[in-house]
């Protein structure tokens, strides 16, 4: 076979001689019939790519959807519940509770408003602002006292509203009468000369010893005559009790007569003890012991004296060794109850001199230290 096409053009019938010879018509070559190529080459007239046709020779042939092979249709779904609308009537319901409330409030209100002005205008009185609960309709004029009933009615057993006052504690010491005792007395020492007064206290130059008008001492000595002057110690709180001592002279000298003054008992009783003066004087909480700050040689210490008869409790109450001496401060005194107290108390060695160490003193190294003192009564 050849390269050459068939007769007749690529569009015409094409003609096989070959056939006609097998054939073998005894009347002769029948008449040509003309052949189509079946897959002859179609002309190219769509504009396709290669893709496009191979991907439309690779699929699958469409299936025809019939009645019985048609998929049954969705079920509809459950219809979504409106958020808003719920919420909406819980806000509603809950605003119509929340007005219903302040109603119920604002009635309560109003109600306890009426009473108690119906109540005051009707004349009583709650028992904080101080008076006396009464019948509605009793005038004010014929209401009876807390303290005294009516006399056409017996008295009440319902408990009074009025605080109960205590009966005053007779051991308690009780504050002087007002301007009576300058408040210096309580607090510093005060002279008295013959002829004077001060504090209450008057002198007259027999010796003759007064307080507020009235004698407690016919005659105080001081020497070989009477006093020339009083020395007065701050009062105790109450004002009942001082301490006093006696000099020879109006001004300096001796003074070494030492009394203990009972100004409500208008008593005196006499002091032994630190014959070169007091330096302080403090009472105890209900004033039944006096202590004296005196010094003893070198060393400082501390007298306690009873004041209901002027006894020494203690002449000594701060004690040392040998070798050492104290000093008490002053003002650092705390009770901790009738019998006991407390002191700041610092020790400082003696020196060969047999004098006071103020090198030691003056050392804010050597520190107070509390010391307790516990009084045998």
């Amino acid at each position: 076979m050849s390269n050459q096409r068939p007769p007749g053009g690529l569009d015409g019938p094409t003609h096989d001689p070959e056939r006609e010879r097998r054939s073998g018509d005894p009347q002769g070559p029948a008449a040509p019939q003309a052949w189509a190529d079946p897959n002859r080459t179609q002309r190219y007239s769509g504009r396709r790519s290669i893709v496009d046709r191979l991907r439309q020779q690779s699929r699958e042939p469409d299936t025809l959807t019939t009645a019985e092979t048609a998929e049954p249709p969705p079920e509809p779904a459950a219809p979504r519940p409106n958020v808003a609308s719920s919420a909406g009537m819980r806000a509603v319901r809950g605003g119509g509770a929340l007005r219903l409330g302040v109603v119920l409030m604002g009635v309560v209100v109003l109600g306890l408003a009426g009473g108690a002005a119906a109540a005051w205008f009707s004349g009583w009185r709650p028992g904080f602002l101080g008076g006396t609960p009464s019948e509605p309709g009793t005038p004010s004029a014929d209401r009876p006292s807390a303290d005294k009933p009516a006399p056409d009615k017996p008295a009440s057993d319902k408990p009074s509203t009025q605080p109960e006052t205590k009966p005053p504690d007779p051991a308690a010491p009780t504050a002087p009468p007002a301007g009576e005792i300058p408040k210096s007395c309580f607090s510093g020492t005060s002279e008295v000369k013959p002829g004077g007064s001060i504090c209450g206290f008057a002198l007259d130059p027999a010796g003759a010893l007064s307080f507020q008008g009235q004698r407690i001492a016919e005659r105080i000595a001081a020497g070989g005559g009477p006093a020339q002057r009083l020395v007065l110690y701050p009062f105790s709180p109450s004002g009942r009790f001082v301490f006093l001592r006696a000099c020879e002279t109006a001004s300096g000298g001796r003074c070494e007569v030492q009394r203990l003054v009972d100004t409500k008992q208008r008593k005196i009783f006499e002091v032994k003890g630190g014959a070169d003066g007091f330096s302080w004087v403090a009472w105890s909480p209900k004033e039944q012991v006096g202590l004296l700050g005196y010094r003893d040689g070198i060393s400082e210490t501390i007298a306690a004296i009873a004041t209901a008869e002027g006894k020494v409790v203690r002449p000594s109450a701060i004690r040392t060794a040998k070798n050492r001496y104290a000093l008490v401060r002053a003002g650092s005194v705390r009770w901790r109850d009738e019998e006991a107290f407390s002191v700041e108390v610092k020790l400082c060695p003696v020196p060969k001199g047999r004098g006071r160490n103020a090198d030691c003193e003056k050392d804010d190294d050597v520190k107070y230290r509390r010391r307790t003192v516990k009084l045998e009564r």
